[in-house]
């Protein structure tokens, strides 16, 4: 159980959801070829998966003493697990998954696949130990990461001659759309983890400038999605209504409760509410036409 806990297993979920709707929306192409038989796709979602453990091991190896204060009761490191075994569970996630991504990538004969897991294991150490204690760097950085397997996953499972432009407009969109969520919930975060990262002296931007400028930038952004949002509803209403609705009742409505509601008392919540609000987006995949 605690090993679940350090690597996130919920979070993994969701990221698995997200990347198998991804690929059932882009098979739904009859004409459309894929590199990846069913084994070979399973063996990049296991390496997708892997190296996201590997980051979440990496933060919580080096934030120990920060979660201490903000939350102990979650605190896994030197307490269900040593530093010496999680530094061993990091590395060999990350090994792993470089051994399937090689595969993979020789199979394809792109190696580009394999690059982009080395850059990100490089990137997301670099979060853990420089960047998460630098305003805004960071919350970008992890944003930009979270829903990057969406946007990659095309460019890998399908051939450059197959790939379809209403694909990658689809795959772009949802992805501009699980950036500024994640966005969103990372600064809601930094709220949350004021206390301790203040004593910890991690400059985040809710340290730097206060927790009431962090909560006004979250409801800027809030806005600013919510916008670009009722764009795509006005615009989709017309051929698909259905999923128009859908992202009314199920995005923009809870969007709007938390630009109403957020207080520095309740990040907790509304980090929660912002977690389903990204369930929600990523089955609004199976109404896409």
């Amino acid at each position: 159980m605690a090993f679940l806990r350090l690597i996130r297993f919920k979070n993994l979920i969701l990221l698995f959801l997200a990347l198998f709707l991804t690929h059932f929306y882009y098979t739904k192409y009859e004409d459309i070829s894929l590199n990846f038989n069913i084994t070979s796709f399973i063996l990049l979602v296991i390496s997708i998966l892997l190296i996201t453990s590997a980051g979440n091991v990496i933060n919580d190896l080096l934030d120990t003493e920060t979660d201490k204060i903000n939350k102990p009761e979650k605190v896994i490191i030197n307490k269900f697990i040593s530093y010496e075994k999680g530094l061993k569970i990091y590395f060999l996630l990350n090994l792993t998954s470089l051994i399937f991504a090689s595969y993979l990538s020789f199979k394809i004969g792109n190696l580009k696949l394999l690059f982009i897991f080395i850059v990100t294991i490089f990137l997301l150490y670099l979060y853990s130990e420089i960047l998460k204690g630098k305003p805004l760097l960071g919350n970008l950085l992890i944003a930009l990461l979270t829903p990057a397997p969406i946007l990659i996953l095309p460019y890998f499972d399908l051939p450059e001659s197959h790939i379809k432009t209403t694909v990658l407009n689809t795959v772009c969109i949802i992805y501009i759309f699980g950036f500024l969520l994640n966005l969103i919930r990372e600064i809601i975060k930094d709220i949350e983890d004021y206390k301790g990262d203040k004593q910890q002296k991690i400059n985040t931007f809710s340290v730097k400038y206060g927790t009431e400028k962090s909560i006004f930038l979250v409801r800027v952004l809030i806005v600013f999605t919510m916008i670009l949002l009722q764009i795509s509803i006005v615009y989709l209403f017309k051929i698909n209504p259905f999923l128009a609705s859908y992202l009314f009742v199920f995005i923009q409505t809870p969007l709007l409760y938390i630009f109403l509601q957020i207080t520095e008392k309740n990040t907790k919540k509304m980090s929660f509410i912002l977690k389903i609000i990204l369930l929600f987006g990523v089955f609004s995949m199976l109404l896409i036409n």
